[in-house]
């Protein structure tokens, strides 16, 4: 069975000259994640990559003080696919995401789903002219 022996993450600069009125890509960083795993290929470590979407910032603090350690505590077959020699990425995501509440699950659950700020983002903020605003 496929184990993850460790995990590493790097805030990168995006280095784009990509701007417009509102953001400064130049400014930006992405978090660089890499999975290394038990698997040897060619005499290598089979490790995985993946980074963050550009238009946020690097979110090192919520993968170093809660995703990794969720993913590094789980027990391995909680992460692999049935065949348990690939990781499936359901599996990690809902490991890593357990206990986090997001917005599409509370409207889910019929708990709400806006959280919006209407004074403070001005002039951005708020709503579209005509929608109701209802307080539950």
């Amino acid at each position: 069975m496929v184990r993850i022996v460790d995990v590493r993450e790097t805030a990168v600069p995006i280095k784009s000259e990509i701007r417009n009125a509102y953001i400064d890509f130049s400014q930006m960083t992405v978090s660089v994640l890499a999975l290394v795993t038990d698997v040897i290929r060619e005499g290598k470590p089979v490790v995985g990559f993946g980074f963050n979407s550009n238009g946020r910032y690097a979110p090192s603090g919520l993968l170093h003080d809660r995703f990794i350690p969720r993913l590094r505590a789980a027990e391995p077959e909680l992460l692999v696919d049935d065949s348990g020699e690939n990781l499936d990425p359901v599996r990690v995501w809902d490991t890593v995401m357990r206990n986090e509440m997001s917005l599409n699950i509370a409207s889910g659950f019929g708990l709400g789903g806006n959280e919006s700020y209407p004074g403070i983002f001005q002039p951005f903020g708020g709503f579209a002219d005509g929608v109701p605003v209802e307080d539950s």
